[in-house]
């Protein structure tokens, strides 16, 4: 299913633009600036969010669990992709937050 176009403000030259996102590997949008060529990311959108956090959160109660069990779990590639997922969408947002704050006058 495609994406449907969004506005969105370049992260390398800040060119705002209209484009259709594609997903990266690990569900980010993905954009192609129409001035620089440049392709850049934008955050998770709230469901790939959500996966994410909730693979970690059942992670973690497992392992908890299975700790006081005397047993140690091991993470999966959902869990590791998850925990990679978070720390990327919170350096792409702050990025985006940057990019998209209106430049003070000098």
């Amino acid at each position: 299913m495609a994406l449907p176009v969004q506005n969105v403000v370049c992260t390398e030259c800040r060119t705002p633009m209209e484009a259709q996102p594609k997903r990266s590997f690990l569900g980010f949008r993905k954009f192609q600036c129409t001035s620089c060529r440049k392709v850049f990311l934008y955050p998770l959108t709230t469901g790939y969010w959500i996966l994410y956090l909730v693979a970690i959160i059942l992670f973690g109660c497992l392992s908890v669990a299975l700790l006081l069990a005397g047993k140690v779990a091991l993470p999966g590639i959902l869990v590791i992709a998850g925990v990679v997922a978070m720390v990327k969408n919170a350096m792409i947002k702050q990025k985006v937050a940057k990019t998209e704050k209106p430049s003070e006058p000098r």
